[in-house]
Order: structure tokens, then sequence, then C-alpha cells
């Protein structure tokens, strides 16, 4: 089911692993598709290292963070996932003045959390051996080597699935670079028969008394423009996107903000999936806190008067109709809006499966053995899938929300194993303008997806 680290490796992995070795620069670059086997191959690089080698992964989601250190345990490499907590259990261990923290060989967190100013002082305080990079965008990665480099040995940077490597400098980096029809080639997939989908929309539309809590949004967008909560502010208009559920706790978390840190409102990070967004620092307030709140109680009672999801009928539309046989992914960006529809579908008597990313990872694969060996299931997963999942097995892929960037859905479609399989088919909900916009990201993704 998932991806072991026993699964031998493909030849394009022997050989990046060889020339790394082999010619150690100080510099390296991997532009690979999704699916190609990335985290894997950084996991058998770090297995190969002497275990005197500290090592620090920095990757651009908390998920690509999980899978490394789930993959690195499996193979009996300790590893620290670091959060707020950890952080602050290291620095009290070393008294916050120690070059160097001494619980693992690899300490892996995301770019959000490096960018943080304590935690990036104290990864700048210490020598690292080797620094990986996972998907982080160049100027984040442009300023963490600049952060890093004095105390940093060789570097190994895996660029998000699509990136152009001639925007990279070819006498700074040895580049690595592998496209999907080298994949193709290499697998023995005849030209031409590479990775296609077949997209089907299904429309939803909105209510009067729906167009009324968007128009409430935009007015709360508004009022806390140029303060520490504008952030979360404008997440509410992916969270009704995605539900009713997914924005009335985006609403509740606000609303505490409001009423416990004014007038100094302390940044609040979106609760997405894999999605670990860095703090805004040294804004400033504007305004009163009464006119936010008052338009957070007005949605809130909007929200409890609801009748009727068009949404959601359109999903269970769809999944009433479906083969009783045929496993079916449905992908949610906020847990929110996942346990939501698992509720749903129960009352509906539609056997699911739920996964997201507050469940260890061991939980997780629990949860897709299940959905793997009966038939008829239906998973309702965020981005925690992408932790070592193969989802080959599943016949259609359900975009109940799309993913926020194109590398992202690349990650996604990768997971169905695209290479030797029947076309896919990826249905969409979603209302007519979004709909536009996640046909122009799949019809993107999937040239990056193997």
């Amino acid at each position: 089911m998932n991806e072991s680290m026993s699964t031998p490796l493909m030849a394009h992995q022997k050989r990046l692993i060889e020339r790394w070795f082999s010619t150690s620069p100080s510099k390296a670059a991997m532009v690979w598709p999704a699916g190609a086997g990335a985290i894997g191959t950084l996991c058998a690089m770090v297995e190969r290292l002497d275990k005197n080698w500290r090592t620090l992964v920095i990757a651009d989601r908390q998920d690509i963070v999980q899978q490394f250190a789930h993959r690195q345990g499996t193979a009996g490499v300790q590893t620290c996932v670091i959060d707020r907590y950890t952080y602050r259990a290291l620095e009290s261990e070393t008294g916050g003045a120690s070059s160097s923290w001494n619980t693992s060989r690899v300490y892996a967190l995301t770019s959000a959390m490096a960018s943080q100013t304590d935690i990036a002082s104290s990864l700048q305080r210490q020598a690292w051996d080797f620094l990986i990079l996972i998907d982080t965008p160049n100027s984040t990665s442009k300023k963490i080597l600049e952060d890093l480099s004095a105390n940093t040995k060789r570097v190994l940077w895996k660029l998000r699935p699509g990136t152009d490597p001639s925007t990279l400098d070819a006498s700074i980096w040895d580049i690595d670079h592998l496209s999907v029809r080298d994949l193709m080639r290499e697998q023995g997939v005849p030209e031409g028969e590479g990775p296609s989908v077949e997209i089907r929309i299904h429309e939803s539309g909105y209510s009067e008394r729906e167009y009324e809590i968007s128009s409430l949004i935009e007015q709360l967008v508004t009022t806390t423009k140029g303060t520490s909560v504008e952030r979360l502010a404008a997440s509410m208009h992916t969270r009704w996107l995605s539900s009713p559920a997914a924005l009335e706790n985006g609403l509740r978390k606000l609303e505490s903000d409001l009423r416990t840190e004014w007038p100094i409102w302390e940044a609040s990070v979106e609760d997405v999936d894999g999605v670990d967004l860095p703090l805004e620092k040294d804004l400033t307030t504007r305004g009163d806190p009464a006119l936010p709140l008052q338009i957070i109680s007005n949605c809130l009672l909007q929200l409890d008067e609801l009748q009727f999801d068009p949404k959601l009928n359109n999903l269970l539309e769809h999944l009433r109709k479906r083969d009783p046989e045929q496993s079916i992914a449905v992908f949610v960006r906020y847990r929110d809006t996942g346990v939501y529809l698992h509720a749903a579908l129960e009352d509906e008597g539609i056997p699911s499966v739920l996964v997201h990313g507050a469940m260890p990872p061991q939980e997780i694969y629990s949860r897709m053995d299940r959905v793997l060996q009966e038939q008829g299931q239906v998973l309702v997963m965020t981005t925690a899938m992408l932790v070592g999942m193969d989802l080959r097995r599943v016949g259609e892929f359900v975009l109940y929300d799309a993913p926020a960037s194109k590398a992202v859905m690349s990650q996604l479609l990768a997971k169905f194993h695209m290479f030797g399989r029947p076309q896919l088919r990826v249905t969409a909900i979603a209302d007519r303008h979004t709909a536009a916009k996640t046909i122009e990201l799949i019809e993107d993704a999937v040239q990056f997806a193997a």
C-alpha cells in the first residue's frame, strides 16, 4: 500500500545517489515530476550517510515533513520533527546557547517554522553537514541558504514539480533534471501513452442566503485589512467555498482572536492540512474589534439558517450513481470539511473512511489499508494522503475542493500512478468560476505528474 523503504530504487534514483556520493557537489538540485520517488531518494541518501552527519530538512508543507520523518523512522533513522513545543524542549535541554541539538541525526521542519526569528537564530547557530530543501519556493530557499551558508557543508534542493531548470545557475548548482517523458522511456511506456485524465464537472449554484454570506465575508476581509488577523480573515473565502463547516470553524477562531488579543491581534495560522503559514510580524492594529465581531455574529446566524447545501447534495448524487464495487477518493482542503462529509456519507449509508493531518501516520496507513482492501469505499482525504500513499487501485478522484497550488495537484495526481493504468477520471464539484480554474489547474499539473 505505502511506498515501502524496501521498494527497489529505480534507475534515475540510483543515478542521482551515485552521482551525489561520487562527485560530492556542495550544491545539488533535483527537478523531478511528482511521483518520481524524490522523497524515497532523499531518504535513501540520508540512510547512507555517516552516522555522525547532522542533517537539516526544510520542506514547504507539513505533510512533506511528516512523510519524510515517517519514512526515516521506518528505516531506523532517528528523526526529530520540530514544532513549537519540540523547539522549546530542545532549547531547554541545551540552555538555549549550545551550538547543537544532540537528540537526533535528522531534524525536519517546515519553512514557515524555520523563518520564525527565534528558530532561525537557533538553526544559524548550529553546524549542519547536509541541508535538504523540499519544494521550497525560490525566494524562501534563497533566504534560507543565505542564513545557513556559513555553517552548512552540502545542500540538496528538491524543487517543485514543473520548475524550469534554467532558472538555476548551472555554475553554482549540480542539476539533475528528469521529465515525465524521461520517466516514460525508463519504464518502457510507448510514446503517446503517458498520463491522461478525463475531467467531469458538477456545477453548484448559490442561494440568496449564500450570496448574503459571501457579502458578509467580503465586509469582514475589508474591516480586518492592515491587522495581523488579515490572513485568517482572508481565508474565509476559501473556507466558504469548501463547506459551511470549514467557514464556521474559521469564524469561531477569528472571533476568539478578536476577543482575546485586541488591541494587539496575534497572527493566526490558517488551519489547512499540509499548510504551515509564516506568521505576520510588526503589523499595526486599526479601528475597533466591535465591527468585525458583529459581522462574524451575523455570518454565524446566516449559517445557522441554511437549510440546503447544493455542493454537498451534488457530491451525494454523484456517489449514489457510482459503481458500488469501485472505490473513490474525495479530496478536501480542510479537515473540518472532511469531518462534515464523513458524517453526511454515514447518514446516507455510504461506506467511507476519513483521513486528515491530525491523525498519526500509522492510523492513516491503517485506514488506507481498509480502503484498498475493501471494495466500494469512499476515501475522504486532505493532503495527509500524500504521506506515502499508493492509490492506483482507486478508480475515480473527486475534487470537492481544488488544492492550493499546481505542485500539490501534481502530487495528488501522482498518487494514482498514472503510468500503466487506464485514463484517470477526475470529477470536480464546484461553482462555475471555481470549476474553470480547477480545470486549468488539473491540465497544467498533469504534465508534471507521473
